[in-house]
């Protein structure tokens, strides 16, 4: 049996006075695996994230219960400060907005070398280029040249992911990072994420609302509705026996096609 990376208890979260937005949440990642976190808009799935990360702060919500444990070693904010970027890592839903429209991507790539590895200056560039042909990016010496405007969406993703991977995390999360793409770039920032996992080895938590793109990615799902966890299982038997009204649902709303295609996944 894999060992589990990450494990959170009874997670709960609120914000100032108000009822949790998360309540007793509890789900592990184990090495290796990728975990699909499923649920409608305001179920509480970038909430969780952020929570694991210990990011609450900066949306102005606090932990009022549980433990998130990152290889057996409960999560603090001064820990999560050393472990965020270099163990974990967090790409997020919107590229556009995540890019300094300023600076160069070259600019974007320096400060992680800088600030998150010990690469030699002189040793950047080569490492900027390699990581960018990593995701399947043409051109990548012109590609850092250029600014984020310059850029379509699908490529501004495949640079996140690139930096994302940087510092070689042992955890990838992906937070809704197809929502605003088209179905044929969808396909490809899978295919480039599968791959990548299936070459370095990291665990992987994808966010989405899309129970489809999270049956042909992830192990096992984990469906999330009112703040809570309503159901957790593989993917086969998340479609084959579906347990919660939540995840019925989710499933009904699926276009004919896309459900026969997943009843046969092995």
């Amino acid at each position: 049996m894999k060992n589990n990376l990450l494990e959170i208890s009874e997670l709960s979260v609120a914000f100032s006075d108000e009822e949790n937005v998360l309540s007793r949440v509890s789900f592990s990642l184990q090495e290796g695996e990728t975990l699909a976190l499923v649920g409608e808009s305001g179920s509480g799935k970038s909430i969780t994230a952020l929570s694991i990360l210990q990011l609450l702060s900066y949306i102005g919500a606090t932990h009022t219960g549980g433990k998130v444990k990152y290889r057996g070693k409960e999560m603090t904010p001064e820990t999560a400060s050393h472990i965020r970027g270099k163990e974990i890592a967090l790409i997020f839903q919107d590229p556009f907005s995540t890019f300094n429209p300023l600076q160069t991507i070259e600019k974007h790539f320096s400060h992680l070398f800088r600030y998150r590895t010990r690469v030699s200056k002189k040793n950047w560039q080569k490492k900027m280029i390699s990581f960018l042909e990593m995701v399947h990016l043409p051109d990548p010496e012109m590609l850092l040249q250029k600014y984020p405007h310059e850029c379509s969406g699908g490529m501004l993703q495949r640079i996140m992911i690139a930096m994302a991977l940087v510092c070689r995390p042992k955890i990838l999360i992906a937070d809704e990072i197809t929502t605003a793409l088209d179905t044929t770039v969808q396909k490809k920032i899978i295919g480039v994420l599968q791959g990548l996992q299936k070459k370095k080895g990291f665990s992987m938590i994808v966010i989405t609302h899309d129970l489809s793109l999270a049956a042909n990615i992830a192990d096992r799902i984990v469906v999330m509705d009112g703040g809570k966890v309503v159901e957790i299982a593989p993917v086969k038997d998340i479609f084959m026996r579906p347990l919660h009204s939540c995840t019925k649902k989710l499933i009904s709303s699926l276009p004919k096609s896309a459900f026969q295609a997943q009843i046969v996944l092995e």
